[in-house]
């Protein structure tokens, strides 16, 4: 296994239920690289609205920065089980680009939504695995989300869960590249 989560994470959340509850992440917007770029806007309110009877919405903002009236969905937790809490999560809705990438490679099914420029590593997951999906435009990119995430059985989970594994199969383990490297240098 690849990444071995801490399943304390849920009860130390709140009480979370595995692939019970729904991940959004909110950009803060405010660096130079953000300038004239946009996310979900208030498109994100049609997403909760859809499904917060079904699942638990969970929202990680940067900065805590969101709408005061989606407060009530945000949940703090430290840093370093930011991967704990992506690993246990039926669905990713996020705008940012890192987070999009990190809960793919988990195996986390995951909708996108960044006016930026188009990133080959998301167009790589999304092609090649299926495991996100994204989009420039906030309404094309809620309107997938909320398919997705409505039709998304217990067959398709455990399907991109297994992509993962396919994921990780495919491309060189990046941290044992380099302790090969050093260690190779440091014999010469």
């Amino acid at each position: 296994e690849c990444y071995k989560p801490d399943a304390e994470v849920l009860t130390e959340c709140g009480g979370l239920d595995e692939r019970g509850y729904v991940l959004i992440r909110l950009s803060a917007w405010n660096t130079l690289h953000d300038v004239n770029h946009s996310g979900m806007g208030a498109e994100v309110e049609r997403f909760i609205d859809h499904f917060k009877e079904r699942f638990k919405i969970v929202i990680c903002a940067e900065e805590n920065r969101m709408p005061e009236r989606l407060r009530q969905y945000a949940m703090r937790f430290p840093p370093e089980k930011f991967h704990d809490v992506l690993w246990y999560a039926r669905f990713v809705l996020t705008e940012g680009a890192s987070t999009a990438s990190e809960a793919a490679c988990l195996g986390v099914p995951t909708v996108y939504v960044n006016s930026t420029e188009s990133r080959g590593y998301l167009d790589m997951l999304e092609k090649d695995y299926g495991l996100v999906r994204g989009f420039s435009m906030a309404k094309p990119g809620v309107d997938a989300a909320i398919d997705w995430l409505a039709g998304l059985d217990v067959q398709e989970l455990e399907g991109l869960r297994a992509k993962r594994v396919d994921l990780f199969n495919a491309h060189e383990d990046v941290t044992a590249h380099i302790v090969n490297t050093l260690e190779r240098m440091a014999a010469e």
